[in-house]
């Protein structure tokens, strides 16, 4: 058996015929892209609401609504600052937007000459399942740019590389930081396999870390993103797939056999945990026939001298997710149940960052404080994560955005202009709220969460009003910027020059005011309503009564949610 395994790009198989991705990864796309990005069509209902208010109530603003596409020249805006890397797909880069010092990842793909439709459909498919994706751990993406040569996507910078360039400097990881990876892995696959989205291509190289000083010593724990969803595919339950596609040592032999489901994602996070911790692939062969037949076989072993090493339980978990049956593999939501996990991160297991790791059990919060974070003021550190949790839950309970136009204005700053330096803290405790991992509260976890603090009280009344204001999109749990959106300190997001960006996005033809045609273009989605509502929504901010929404009127709308805190 070889280790260290090198670079495999992911392979697209159609009647039993190979075709490199390399083939894949030049896409040519029309400027109908630009409207397939902004899905925000205006569409006209023929129904009248009995009820204005209650229509309002209904209304939704969806997840991604503010990732758009554009035509013109990304060079306008950004500057580029150094490249990150080069494959087969194209190029990244790490550029700076213009007049700021804000940061974000450039993903150029080149055009083919010639016009191909089918490669566009997979671009604007891609771009479809990243906006319904919102996720601590998947990559968060900003805009898109669609131009004569190339096409632009614009994402958050991680600085620590792939996580594929970390096992090669380490060899391998110890179990503890494996266990902190597999712990996010498991909980992203889960998310996206809950919003019936399945990967497909999951490996290393698709795998960012953070932060540069996170991963520079061998036993740092360390956040992680998972990118490219390319080959991601929207599935139905109980539907069987049949298109090869995947990349050689993570395919899953279901997906050899042409009749697989989510659970060939479970298989990949199984090849990555044996990679993490040995520092070989499980299944090894000179070139990808060779891999293939072993991954068909799926004969596992561990008789490599490293492994004595390793824990029976982690061994165990590993053979659960490399079940060749995939009927008998665990879910993402069994494997993060693995005892594995309690012994090797202890009882307060969710993610967390490096230096700042506490015990979710909010009780003993106070007393617990990872080991990591020994090289710092432990009391501090405590006080410091326990007025965090005061300050988010009372953010929570006292949010007052009732108006959807203030809701929409939160949700684009959240999810266009914080960065996750920013929201850190946050992110520990909407991970501690969040009980199953699977990237979302419930109405349940937030009451549980509220008696464990014993900070606040507060009644299932109080949590039923928290979840009408803040589930925007009306889906039933709160997502990671929908909690950002209301847990943040208002008064640290709503400056000028924040408000007037948001402003911006829905003043179209900037000419200083936002009349009801533009907050339908912006907002529309799948809100099929008529005018009325429209004007309801500028009327409820319109303070002259002329019609439509000044700078002004929006600013005071916002400026209000600070006084109202």
């Amino acid at each position: 058996m070889g280790c260290i395994p090198h670079r495999k790009k992911e392979i697209f198989i159609e009647n039993k015929t190979l075709k490199n991705s390399a083939e894949n990864s030049k896409i040519m796309i029309s400027k109908k892209l630009s409207n397939c990005i902004n899905s925000n069509s205006n569409k006209k209902s023929n129904k009248i609401p009995d009820n204005k208010n209650e229509s309002l109530k209904k209304f939704r603003i969806e997840r991604g609504l503010f990732i758009q596409g554009f035509c013109g020249d990304p060079m306008e805006k950004y500057e580029i600052i150094n490249s990150l890397g080069e494959g087969s797909y194209g190029k990244v880069y790490k550029v700076k937007i213009k007049n700021t010092e804000k940061y974000r990842a450039m993903k150029v793909i080149k055009k083919r000459y010639q016009y191909n439709p089918q490669e566009e459909e997979k671009i604007i498919k891609e771009i479809q399942i990243l906006k319904k994706l919102d996720h601590p751990n998947i990559i968060r993406v900003f805009e898109f740019f669609n131009t004569k040569s190339d096409f632009y996507i614009i994402s958050e910078l991680c600085e620590g590389g792939e996580l594929f360039d970390r096992i090669i400097k380490l060899k391998k990881l110890n179990e503890k930081v494996a266990a902190y990876v597999m712990k996010q892995l498991l909980s992203t696959i889960q998310f996206c396999h809950k919003n019936q989205i399945l990967h497909r291509d999951l490996k290393p190289e698709n795998i960012l870390i953070e932060s540069e000083g996170d991963s520079q010593k061998e036993d740092n724990l360390f956040i992680i993103r998972v990118i490219d969803f390319g080959t991601a595919e929207i599935f139905k339950n109980n539907t069987l797939l049949s298109k090869q596609i995947g990349t050689p040592y993570y395919i899953a032999p279901e997906v050899l056999n042409n009749k697989y489901n989510e659970k060939c994602d479970l298989w990949s996070c199984g090849v990555i945990l044996y990679i993490l911790l040995s520092g070989c692939p499980p299944f090894y062969g000179k070139n990808d026939n060779e891999i293939f037949e072993k991954v068909k076989k799926g004969q596992l072993n561990f008789k490599q001298k490293i492994w004595q090493e390793i824990s029976d339980d982690a061994k165990n978990l590993i053979k659960s997710l490399l079940e060749f049956d995939y009927n008998l593999r665990p879910t993402a939501e069994q494997a993060l149940e693995h005892p594995w996990f309690l012994k090797v991160l202890g009882k307060g297991n969710k993610i967390r960052r490096t230096s700042e790791t506490f015990e979710t059990d909010h009780e003993s919060v106070l007393n617990t404080v990872n080991s990591n974070a020994e090289k710092l003021n432990n009391q501090n550190a405590i006080a410091s994560y326990t007025n965090s949790m005061k300050e988010v839950l009372l953010n929570l309970k006292n949010f007052r955005a009732e108006r959807k136009l203030q809701q929409a204005t939160l949700y684009f700053m959240v999810q266009q202009l914080l960065t996750s330096e920013e929201v850190k803290e946050i992110r520990e405790i909407f991970f501690n709220l969040d009980e199953d991992q699977d990237g979302r509260l419930t109405k349940e976890e937030i009451l549980r969460g509220y008696k464990k603090s014993k900070y606040f009280f507060c009644s299932l009344e109080e949590i039923e009003k928290i979840m009408d204001l803040v589930d925007i999109d009306k889906n039933g749990y709160i997502e990671y910027q929908e909690f950002i959106s209301a847990a943040f300190p208002k008064e640290k997001i709503l400056n000028e020059e924040n408000v007037k960006r948001a402003f911006d996005v829905f003043d179209n033809d900037k000419d200083g005011k936002i009349c009801s045609e533009e907050l339908k273009l912006v907002l529309g989605g799948s809100n099929e309503e008529n005018d009325e509502v429209w004007k309801k929504l500028i009327s409820d901010i319109d303070l002259n009564g002329d019609g439509e929404i000044s700078y002004y009127e929006f600013s005071q709308m916002m400026y209000n949610l600070i006084s109202s805190a």
